[in-house]
């Protein structure tokens, strides 16, 4: 079975926006080839967190970004985030270069989980065991790396439409709307063809396409 390692360290919003967001940070990419020969060497690049979710009734959930949102403002993408270097801090009770990796990986698999609930508003115990479905590297914030995930939830579309409109009466924060892609729509056509592929984000049409490679094994 194949294995992903990840090299981890802690960094901030205020670090990413500074350097993978930065319009110059083609002068950074250079800077890190140059002196270290690591395109990456002066980024901040968090690692974000993705889920595509899929309905009992057959269908993809994904959310209208806010005109709030910092990033990719009114777009489509998927539910999602980032790990907490804090929770595991907290729960561990030492410091992040001393503890356990597990915990570490614990709290990555378990913050999508808790990103999903706070985006969309679907309790966690409905929601599957996440299965990673690979690694995306954002071409437009400098290569951010994300994990993209796959979630089974036990609700209708309906049922989430109502759990998610519950939400946005009180927080319009991250998203407007839920986005509905049928599952055979995307399995049976080129993700090129789907209504809202020019509407979507990076991190969305990657684990669109992770998805149809990880249906067709």
């Amino acid at each position: 079975m194949p294995q992903i390692k990840l090299l981890l360290g802690l960094t901030s919003y205020k670090d990413f926006i500074g350097t993978n967001c930065a319009s110059e940070s083609e002068i950074l990419i250079n800077l890190g080839l140059q002196n270290h020969g690591n395109s990456q060497a002066y980024a901040s690049d968090p690692l974000g967190v993705g889920a595509l979710i899929v309905t009992n009734d057959n269908n993809i959930i994904f959310i209208r970004r806010s005109g709030q949102c910092a990033e990719f403002p009114f777009m489509v993408d998927r539910p999602g985030g980032h790990p907490e270097p804090d929770d595991v801090i907290a729960k561990a009770g030492e410091d992040f270069q001393n503890m356990d990796p597990s915990l570490i990986l614990e709290e990555i698999f378990d913050s999508i989980l808790k990103e999903v609930t706070e985006e969309v508003n679907i309790p966690i115990q409905n929601l599957s065991s996440p299965v990673l479905l690979g690694v995306s590297y954002n071409p437009l914030t400098m290569r951010t790396p994300s994990l993209e995930f796959y979630l089974k939830c036990d609700f209708s579309t309906n049922e989430i439409k109502e759990l998610y409109t519950r939400l946005i009466k009180v927080d319009i924060e991250e998203s407007t709307e839920l986005i509905i892609i049928p599952v055979e729509e995307v399995l049976d056509n080129d993700l090129e063809k789907l209504k809202y592929y020019d509407q979507l984000t990076f991190g969305a049409k990657a684990v669109l396409f992770f998805f149809k490679v990880f249906s067709s094994k």
